[in-house]
């Protein structure tokens, strides 16, 4: 049975006269597996949604000037902005510290 189908037979506004219940409970099984495959679908969503968000969370390096970097890196209990001066070179460094520190 195809999912169109299924779904024809579900629709509660169809009305239909059937010779046996097995194309009710075909498109029941169907159905279901549609349901839980969502419910399977919304908990990929959910863990994706959670990488997603600590991705946007990954420290930035700021450049607002020739002569001084900023790196933001955002922890749970809140945001660190630290100005670094002369050269990317330092802003990277104290990136990699700051990564470092809060894998710890």
């Amino acid at each position: 049975m195809t999912d169109e189908r299924a779904m024809e037979i579900l629709d509660p506004d169809h009305r239909e006269h059937y010779e046996s219940i097995e194309p009710i409970n075909e498109a029941c099984r169907i159905g279901i597996a549609a349901i839980k495959r969502t419910k399977e679908l919304e908990a990929e969503n959910a863990s994706l949604r959670a990488r997603l968000e600590k991705a946007v969370e990954l420290p930035r390096i700021i450049h607002p000037n020739k002569s001084e970097w900023h790196i933001q890196y955002q922890y749970e209990s809140g945001i660190i902005d630290s100005k670094i001066k002369f050269s990317i070179e330092a802003a990277e460094a104290c990136l990699k510290e700051l990564k470092e520190h809060n894998n710890d």
